[in-house]
């Protein structure tokens, strides 16, 4: 009976060590982010917003209303919603712009797209990319749109931007290991 009892012990602690290794592993894929949640928390943290009011990024399907947009925020929604199949075909600093665009709506709480509100977006954005090589990807994938109307900024006006970042010498971490050349 003793050995009974020590067969049976043995079984549970298997079952109990086989359970807990599964359940370890899920919950550690669980959390890993995606590019996209990483641009944004890095975005988010670049603005100084506060842990507890940090957004997540939700990806759209194509019955939303707005997936013909690469990403937008919704203050009602609390969340950055991408297009990932947009995005997925952009280079490294078209997708850091754009996720750092997104986070200037969360840091001044914009709640409706205005021409003023993009404007600002753009510009705080991709200043806050502190990467030229980030700003030019954004303003060579804008080239030929003019969106204007809508509070943009022109393709002229961003690769001011990446001027001046590239006389600061501001150029992110992967455009630092990943340097294209850009003659």
């Amino acid at each position: 009976m003793n050995f009974k009892l020590k067969i049976l012990g043995i079984i549970a602690l298997l079952s109990v060590t086989y359970f807990m290794a599964k359940n370890t592993v899920k919950k550690s894929f669980s959390n890993k982010l995606t590019q996209y949640e990483t641009l944004a928390e890095e975005g988010q943290l670049a603005f100084g917003i506060p842990r507890e009011k940090r957004v997540k990024v939700v990806k759209m399907v194509p019955s939303d209303p707005l997936y013909k947009n690469s990403a937008y925020y919704s203050a009602e929604d609390n969340k950055i919603f991408i297009n990932e199949e947009m995005l997925n075909k952009v280079p490294y600093g078209c997708k850091r712009s754009i996720m750092f665009h997104e986070c200037v709506h969360i840091k001044y709480g914009d709640t409706r797209a205005t021409p003023q509100c993009e404007h600002r977006a753009d510009t705080e954005g991709f200043y806050a990319t502190e990467c030229y090589i980030c700003a030019h990807e954004i303003a060579v994938n804008r080239r030929g749109r003019d969106a204007r109307n809508r509070g943009y900024l022109m393709t002229k006006d961003i690769d001011k931007i990446s001027e001046d970042l590239k006389k600061q010498n501001k150029i992110c971490s992967y455009h630092q290991t990943n340097k294209l050349n850009l003659a």
